[in-house]
C-alpha cells in the first residue's frame, strides 16, 4: 500500500526540478513510487497537471521483454516485442492506482500563483537520504497519509536540514 506525500514548492521551475530529483532518487532504489505528479499554478491561475509519463513507458519495457521471450517460442521474436509492448504500455495505464485525480484538483485550487506542488505515491523511502537530497529545494510538506510515527520523523527530518515547514 503507498502512501500519499504532497511537498509544496515556492515556484514551479523549483517543483519541476524536484519532480526530476525525485525521477532520479527512484532510479537509484532510494525511492520507490507508485505514481508521481506535478501540479503547478502559473502567475495568470491556470493550473497544469504533469504525470510522470515514464510510469507507462516501464509497462513497456517489461511487457516487450516478456513479448520477445514469448515470440522466440513461437519463432517470430519482432512481433512478440511489438505485441508485448503495447499490451505492457496498455496495461499499465489501465492498472494506473496512482495519485487521486480529485486529490489533485483539491491541491491545485491551494496553490499560489508561480507555485508547485509534487505528488507522491510512495510505497517505500529511505526517508533521511531523500530529504537530503531534496533540501536545495526548500520543500514543505504539504499533506500525508503516512503514519503518524513515520510523520513525526519526517518532520524531525525535515527540522534538521532547515527545510521550512508550513
Amino acid at each position: 500500500m503507498a502512501d500519499l506525500v504532497v511537498l509544496g514548492f515556492r515556484a514551479e521551475s523549483t517543483a519541476q526540478i524536484a519532480l526530476d530529483a525525485i525521477d532520479l532518487l527512484e532510479s537509484e532504489g532510494l525511492v520507490s513510487l507508485e505514481d508521481l505528479a506535478l501540479v503547478t499554478r502559473r502567475e495568470n491561475g491556470h493550473i497544469d497537471v504533469k504525470h510522470a509519463h515514464h510510469r507507462v513507458a516501464k509497462g513497456a519495457t517489461a511487457g516487450a521483454a516478456a513479448g520477445v521471450v514469448v515470440g522466440a517460442l513461437a519463432a517470430i521474436p519482432v512481433f512478440g516485442l511489438a505485441v508485448g509492448a503495447a499490451a505492457g504500455a496498455a496495461l499499465n495505464k489501465i492498472g494506473h492506482i496512482g495519485v487521486d485525480e480529485r486529490m489533485v484538483e483539491r491541491m491545485a485550487g491551494a496553490l499560489p500563483p508561480g507555485a508547485g506542488h509534487v505528488l507522491m505515491m510512495v510505497k517505500t523511502a529511505d526517508d533521511a537520504k531523500v530529504v537530503e537530497r531534496l533540501a536545495p529545494y526548500e520543500p514543505h510538506l504539504v499533506v500525508t497519509t503516512l503514519p503518524d510515527e513515520r510523520v513525526a520523523e519526517l518532520r524531525r527530518l525535515l527540522d534538521g536540514t532547515g527545510i521550512r515547514r508550513r
